[in-house]
């Protein structure tokens, strides 16, 4: 997918998400119970490419926000949102998020409003979202600290 995305005559126009029922295992080990396959497609509805990422449910990585180290690497993500974590943990609307190690590399990031990581603050020496796609919507990250980090 790196290829694609950094020809600028390869024009992505849209995509198709199917969630399959078979698991999906990273280039680093990581097993996720099931598989995204995301169809991308140009501009007149051509088929250009297809990519498969370990999917998990929303509920799931919030789960893994109490670990405070996140590792998205190759990961179908929809509709993520600090927001809507903070709702649900009933904390305040600005309180702040703290992530010690963070990786989102390769990542499929979808939604169908708003992609939020709004105060959060990363605090890892190195933070990742190295060739991730962020797809749809707005992306929120009102407030973010980035620390000394290099992204």
């Amino acid at each position: 997918m790196e290829n694609l995305l950094h020809k600028p005559e390869t024009q992505l126009n849209d995509f198709v998400v199917s969630i399959l029922d078979k698991p999906f295992t990273t280039p680093e080990e990581i097993t996720y119970p099931r598989t995204a396959q995301v169809d991308f497609f140009d501009r007149r509805n051509k088929k250009i490419d297809t990519i498969e990422y370990g999917y998990r449910e929303a509920e799931e990585l919030y789960a893994l926000l109490e670990t405070e180290k996140i590792n998205l690497n190759y990961c179908y993500v929809k509709n993520f949102s600090l927001a809507e974590y903070r709702i649900r943990k009933q904390l305040q609307t600005n309180h702040l998020i703290i992530l010690s190690k963070f990786s989102a590399k390769n990542s499929f990031f979808d939604c169908d409003v708003t992609t939020d990581f709004s105060f959060v603050h990363f605090q890892a020496n190195k933070i990742s979202f190295e060739s991730a796609i962020f797809s749809s919507g707005i992306n929120n990250f009102t407030g973010a600290k980035f620390g000394n980090a290099i992204v």
